[in-house]
């Protein structure tokens, strides 16, 4: 993935209608919480990926009450979490790998805005932590910035490459 400059990567808050490609603050989002196996709920920093058209109130659909979005984990608490886990070394062998795109379930977000920003130091999606927010939490929450047509590509290709990487063992040919 070739790098960006953060003036084109991200875009204005007001760029665009609420729907993909918006970075949205204190959205409430499912958090996993391994003690006692289930689900809590917090609030955070996500990227929309659900397209505007489907979560437009004026466009009344089924199901059009949920978004798509991708939780956003600044990368100053991923790194302390994965460092505390797994050590110096390994923490430094994986910021390396992910900086070069070699690690399809992350992907690096430059830094953004002030000391307030949660992409302030850059950030991380995990793309394996993408979820459903209800919409009315979602139109609540403040939007930090768009991202460009070139940052959304780039992301769209990530996670394209992410979930439709070939399978490691060969799936079975079906009987019959």
């Amino acid at each position: 993935m070739p790098l960006a400059k953060r003036d084109q990567f991200y875009g204005p808050a007001n760029a665009m209608g609420l729907g993909s490609g918006l970075i949205v603050t204190n959205v409430a989002q499912p958090v996993y919480l391994p003690d006692p196996d289930a689900y809590g709920t917090g609030r955070g920093a996500a990227l929309i990926l659900t397209h505007e058209c489907d979560i437009d109130p004026e466009n009344i659909r089924p199901f059009s009450d949920k978004a798509l979005i991708a939780p956003i984990i600044k990368l100053e608490k991923y790194i302390e979490n994965f460092g505390a886990d797994h050590g110096r070394d390994d923490t430094i062998s994986l910021a390396s790998h992910v900086a070069k795109g070699n690690t399809s379930r992350l992907f690096f977000l430059p830094r953004f805005g002030d000391e307030a920003s949660p992409l302030r130091f850059g950030a991380l999606i995990d793309f394996n932590y993408i979820t459903s927010c209800g919409l009315q939490s979602l139109v609540k929450s403040p939007v930090l910035c768009s991202l460009s047509g070139y940052a959304i590509s780039v992301i769209d290709r990530a996670l394209q490459n992410h979930l439709f990487r070939p399978k490691v063992d060969p799936a079975p040919l079906p009987h019959g």
